[in-house]
């Protein structure tokens, strides 16, 4: 059987969208309810990105579950900046302690102050 590009591209579209991002939210549910979360970012370059140079930088966040979870989870986000929003939009909810590297100082304050101050 013969498949189009364009049909095996829209079975993908389909196929994230009505199974896989319902999982994505329930595995970010459940790590929020940890008490401790490790998170960390990472400078990427993307090709051929619509609308952005070649060489511009964009990040890929991560959030992970502590060492010892009964629920193990690591979460991977794509963003175009490496802005403290996104950690604090993605964090909120979570009451517990978050575990960075060095980042950016007043970034790092931002994002712990927000996770501290509860619910946006």
């Amino acid at each position: 059987m013969k498949l189009s590009r364009q049909t095996m591209a829209n079975w993908l579209l389909r196929a994230g969208k009505e199974w896989l991002y319902p999982l994505y939210k329930e595995m970010r549910r459940k790590l929020l309810e940890e008490e401790i979360l490790h998170a960390d970012e990472t400078e990427i370059q993307v090709l051929r990105e619509p609308g952005r140079a070649s060489r511009t930088q964009s990040c890929m966040w991560l959030y992970r579950s502590g060492k010892h979870s009964a629920n193990p989870v690591a979460l991977f986000q794509y963003q175009e900046t490496r802005s403290s929003s996104h950690p604090i939009k993605f964090l909120n909810g979570f009451r517990g302690c978050l575990h960075t590297d060095g980042y950016y100082m007043a970034d790092s304050v931002q994002i712990f102050a927000a996770v501290a101050a509860g619910p946006m």
